[in-house]
């Protein structure tokens, strides 16, 4: 199976960037493939490692010796490896990062909250509507906990 031309990223357009200089100036034979222990010191020595510590260390976990047996790492792999560490929706982490942006300050997501979401998403429902798919989706009926959350993101329900 062909890889695709277009990356396609949680990642910001600066981060990209960044991760595909660094690639670029070792894969200097256009061979499509770069050795990741140089990408991983060139990072250090722009001190990358410090600027974004979590996707620094994503890469120098990639320092293996089957990436190294294989010729390398192409960029479109390096950025797969790292969309899935960073942005795994399973993750216990992802999926507390996630429910914080839309708690208010009782630790749960009210109906008010889930309006102004699908208000942002452009689907517009009445408050009727919304409390009906409350109680069904929230053990209290009324707002979601993190549990009711995940098992919602993961679903269990």
């Amino acid at each position: 199976m062909s890889k695709p031309n277009k990356v396609e990223s949680g990642l910001n357009k600066a981060e990209l960037e960044i991760i595909k200089k660094a690639f670029d100036l070792f894969d200097v034979e256009h061979t499509g493939k770069a050795d990741i222990k140089e990408i991983k010191e060139t990072l250090i020595n722009i001190g990358y490692d410090q600027k974004n510590p979590v996707l620094f260390q994503i890469i120098a976990d990639m320092d293996t010796p089957e990436t190294e047996g294989n010729g390398g790492i192409s960029f479109f792999d390096l950025v797969d490896e790292i969309n899935k560490k960073l942005f795994d929706v399973t993750s216990k982490e992802c999926l507390n990062n996630l429910y914080g942006i839309f708690v208010d300050d009782t630790d749960s997501i009210k109906k008010e909250t889930l309006q102004e979401i699908c208000e942002q998403l452009g689907k517009e429902y009445d408050d009727e509507t919304l409390q009906e798919t409350l109680s069904k989706l929230a053990k209290n009926g009324t707002d979601l906990s993190y549990e009711d959350f995940e098992s919602i993101i993961l679903n269990r329900k």
